[in-house]
């Protein structure tokens, strides 16, 4: 599964960004409606657009290196019901094979589109 985004990687600015991100992905991974957290990745993204701008990428690739906010969310949303799931009956490898293709497919998101890994 490819992540679209230019063929360039992030540099050490939005490196910075994705640090501050972390604690704010975290607390949304625990309450998904946590309007804060929310807030806080809009402005980090929005950090990291006005530096795209700067930096004159084409019109094309302004969105490069934002923070997919949604995909997260989503993907903290299905982890969360298979969880519930494993929780009420911890042999329930339907649930643990979804949650094994979950955390693959976000360390794949992670690599491609230079996120940090922690």
């Amino acid at each position: 599964m490819k992540v679209e985004q230019s063929e360039s990687k992030s540099d050490d600015f939005c490196k910075q960004i994705y640090e501050q991100a972390t604690s704010h992905l975290r607390k949304l991974m625990n309450d998904l409606d946590n309007k804060v957290a929310q807030l806080e990745l809009r402005k980090l993204n929005e950090q990291i657009k006005q530096r795209n701008v700067k930096n004159k990428l084409s019109k094309n690739n302004l969105d490069d290196f934002l923070i997919n906010v949604f995909m997260f969310i989503a993907n903290f949303k299905n982890a969360k019901k298979f969880n519930e799931a494993l929780k009420k009956n911890s042999t329930d490898n339907i649930a643990r094979e979804k949650l094994i293709k979950i955390n693959q497919h976000m360390n794949l998101v992670n690599e491609q589109r230079d996120y940090l890994r922690n």
